[in-house]
């Protein structure tokens, strides 16, 4: 068993490492959201949403515009998980930043 673990791990370290190093700056995560907001999930979701991060990293990024149209139409797909005013808030301030 703990060679089986061994191994499984030595597999994966070269996918997670690229993972956070694909990640490791904001054009990189906003490249990562996209992948995901544009994948049909039939299983586990990722949280938080993709299109949330997209968004804020969109905004993060100085795309401001797109930003707040990519929040909307998040909070117009699901109004009871995302309809709340602090998430447009949230986003205002990151554009001040």
């Amino acid at each position: 068993m703990r060679e089986d673990l061994a191994r499984a791990c030595g597999n994966l370290k070269p996918i997670i490492l690229h993972w956070f190093d694909s990640t490791s700056n904001l054009d990189g995560i906003l490249n990562r959201a996209a992948v995901q907001v544009n994948h049909l999930w039939q299983g586990f979701r990722h949280h938080p949403d993709p299109k949330l991060v997209y968004a804020f990293t969109l905004a993060r990024l100085g795309r401001v515009s797109e930003g707040k149209t990519a929040l909307e139409e998040l909070i117009e797909s699901n109004r009871e998980t995302y309809g709340s005013i602090e998430l447009r808030c949230a986003l205002d301030k990151i554009t001040k930043t």
